[in-house]
């Protein structure tokens, strides 16, 4: 393989965010009440506003699940993916990662979301590898800790670290997101392409010349 595609998720991969839609599933099917609902919508919008930190608040949500068997809430979220999640994947990506695959890169996403959430968008779109924010299992439960929060310049410090370890250069590397908090490993990449960018990396796309899609 002769470079990494990696692929942002929320936004990206799919039109919209993992975490509105898991928490409205999870709210139809009576595993959380409704002012817990009302309490968490208003997150993405703040977090737009830059009024919030979001590890944090990642953080406090992920001990939600302390204590749940993580093959259980695998199940759950096999069972969110097929019902709702898959209905919101951007499948226009398609293209892009066979572009990747036919010139022998190797396709990577690299997400803030809990490889729980992740895995079956990888799988769906046949990705080759995930880098992800970990949540800690110990004895086959979910502990509620995690590890490094895979976000801007963390998420700059694990791309790295990725392609030391298998013979990669990040220079020649490409990043596809939408979000103005991936412009630290945007401007790291060689290729950096945004995908329907919000407006703050919009405004950065294109006093760059960055490609946008």
């Amino acid at each position: 393989m002769s470079y990494i595609a990696f692929f942002d998720m929320d936004g990206t991969l799919l039109t919209t965010h993992t975490g509105g839609l898991f928490f409205r599933y999870s709210y139809n099917m009576g595993r959380i009440k409704l002012p817990y609902l009302i309490k968490i919508a208003p997150v993405p919008i703040l977090y737009s506003l830059g009024l919030i930190d979001l590890e944090r608040i990642s953080k406090k949500m992920g001990m939600r699940y302390k204590g749940q068997k993580d093959d259980e809430m695998n199940a759950f979220i096999d069972e969110w993916f097929s019902e709702m999640a898959v209905k919101y994947m951007r499948n226009s990506m398609f293209s892009e990662i066979k572009y990747h695959k036919d010139r022998g890169a190797k396709t990577v996403m690299i997400s803030a979301s809990p490889r729980n959430f992740c895995r079956p968008v990888v799988e769906y779109f046949k990705l080759d590898d995930l880098i992800c924010t970990e949540l800690v299992v110990k004895n086959g439960y979910i502990t509620g800790e995690c590890g490094m929060y895979c976000y801007g310049e963390n998420k700059v410090i694990m791309a790295e670290e990725y392609c030391v370890k298998n013979n990669f250069s990040l220079k020649e590397s490409w990043f596809y997101s939408d979000s103005e908090s991936d412009i630290p490993l945007l401007k790291k990449v060689g290729n950096p392409i945004c995908v329907k960018p919000d407006k703050k990396l919009l405004k950065y796309a294109r006093d760059n010349n960055w490609k946008i899609i």
